[in-house]
C-alpha cells in the first residue's frame, strides 16, 4: 500500500483486531522516512499478516508492541528486516510457536544491542531461523529454554552477529533435524556458551562456536560432569582426571581411536592426552565428551 513511499514520515492508524492472511504484507517496506509505527492491537494473527511489513525502514527507530499470544505461520517473517536504526525489540509474549512465524524477523539489524526474550519452549520448524542474522550490535543471545527442537527452527538464527559473546541452551542433545544448522556461523571469536551437561562437547557451526568456553547450567564453569552417580570427569592441562570409576576407564579422540587406558583401582585416574580438543571418556558407568583447551 505504501511500499516504496520513502518520504512518508507518518503512518496512519491500523486499528484492526482481526486479520486477515498477508493482510498489512510489505505494507510499508522502503519507507526509509518513517521513524514510527503505528500501534498493532490484534492478539490473534493470520497467515503472513506482517510479512516485511516495515522491511527497510532505515529509521525506525521503534517498534510497536506486539502484543499476540496467537500465531499464524510466516506472521512475523521478516517484519523489520533491514530496520538499521532499531535498536530494541518488541516483546514477543507467545509461548507456542508456528511454522516460519519469526523467520528473519530482526535480520539485518545493525542497530539492535538486546534481543527480546523468547520464552516457547514448544517449536516449529523454521520459527526461529535467521530471527537476528546479521545483528552485528547484539552482544547477548536470549535464552533459548526450548529442550527438543524442531526442523531448521534455530538455523542461521544468530548468523553473522560477530559481537555475540554469550548464548544458553536447553537442550540435551545436538539435533539431527539440521535444527541448529548454521546458526553460530561467524559469531564473536571467543564467548560462553551454557548449557545441560549431558550436551556433547561438538564444535563448529552447528554446534558450539569454535574458541567459546563451556559453563554448565547446574556448575559454576569449567568442564567437569558426572558419568554416572560418583563418577567426575574434568581436565587440567594435557591430562583428563576421572574419579570414582570402577574398573577400565578408556579414552578416545574424535576418530574412535584410543588414546589412552586405565585399569588402577586408584580412586582417581589421570589419562595424558597429545594434543588439546574433544575427547570421549568412557567407563562402566557410561561414557561423556570432554574439552582438554
Amino acid at each position: 500500500m505504501f511500499s516504496g513511499c520513502t518520504s512518508l514520515t507518518q503512518a496512519p492508524e491500523l486499528p484492526a483486531t482481526t486479520l486477515a492472511s498477508c493482510c498489512y504484507e510489505f505494507m510499508f517496506s522502503g519507507c526509509t522516512s518513517l521513524t514510527q509505527a503505528p500501534a498493532l492491537p490484534a492478539t490473534t494473527l493470520a497467515e503472513s499478516c506482517y510479512d516485511g511489513m516495515f522491511s527497510g525502514c532505515t529509521s525506525l527507530s521503534q517498534a510497536p508492541e506486539l502484543p499476540a499470544t496467537t500465531l499464524a505461520p510466516t506472521c512475523y517473517c521478516e517484519m523489520f528486516s533491514g530496520c538499521t536504526s532499531l535498536t530494541q525489540a518488541p516483546e514477543l509474549p507467545a509461548t507456542t510457536l508456528v511454522e516460519g512465524c519469526y523467520y528473519g524477523m530482526f535480520k539485518g539489524c545493525t542497530s539492535l544491542t538486546e534481543a527480546p526474550e523468547l520464552p516457547a519452549t514448544t517449536l516449529a520448524g523454521y520459527c526461529y531461523s535467521s530471527m537476528f542474522k546479521g545483528c552485528t550490535s547484539l552482544t547477548e543471545a536470549p535464552e533459548l529454554p526450548a529442550t527438543t527442537l524442531a526442523d531448521y527452527c534455530y538455523s542461521s538464527m544468530f548468523y553473522g552477529c560477530t559481537n555475540l559473546s554469550q548464548i544458553d541452551v536447553a537442550f540435551e542433545e545436538w539435533p539431527i533435524n539440521e535444527g541448529t544448522y548454521n546458526y553460530v556461523a561467524n559469531v564473536a571469536p571467543t564467548g560462553t556458551f551454557i548449557c545441560p551437561k549431558a550436551l556433547a562437547l561438538e564444535y563448529g557451526e552447528d554446534r558450539i562456536p569454535e574458541g567459546w568456553t563451556v559453563k554448565y547450567v547446574d556448575e559454576g564453569s569449567g568442564v567437569s560432569s558426572a558419568l554416572a552417580d560418583g563418577i567426575t570427569v574434568w581436565t587440567d592441562d594435557l591430562t583428563v582426571f576421572v574419579r570414582g570409576a570402577e574398573g577400565k576407564v578408556s579414552l578416545y579422540d574424535m576418530s574412535g581411536k584410543i588414546v589412552a587406558t586405565s585399569n588402577s583401582k586408584a580412586e582417581e585416574r589421570a589419562l595424558s592426552v597429545p594434543s588439546k580438543g574433544v575427547y570421549v571418556v568412557r567407563t562402566s558407568g557410561g561414557e561423556r565428551s570432554v574439552l582438554v583447551r
